[in-house]
């Protein structure tokens, strides 16, 4: 668990947003373990759908790749990455 509860991050949230310029000044310098961070997006190139250099591979192999990528581009150490999101457009071999 961590040390700030949810309820009260959703207040500094709202506080930032809707309370006055100095406080949300302050509010959004202000870190929290609970932050995220967007440092790099990656993503596979083109090409066609179920026809494409791609369409042997299965995402796992293609984000292998991506993660590698996206780590060298923000210059940081795959091991403080504590979560990711990914998505897909296409079923697996598409």
């Amino acid at each position: 668990m961590t040390s700030i509860s949810t309820n009260k991050r959703l207040e500094q949230i709202k506080d930032q947003i809707s309370g006055s310029s100095s406080q949300r000044e302050h509010l959004i310098h202000h870190r929290h373990p609970d932050d995220v961070v967007i440092v790099s997006a990656v993503r596979t190139p083109i090409c066609r759908a179920g026809k494409g250099g791609f369409k042997d591979m299965y995402p796992e192999d293609l984000l292998a790749f991506i993660l590698k990528a996206a780590a060298e581009r923000a210059k940081i150490d795959p091991k403080v990455v504590n979560d990711i999101q990914t998505g897909n457009v296409l079923q697996e071999l598409g």
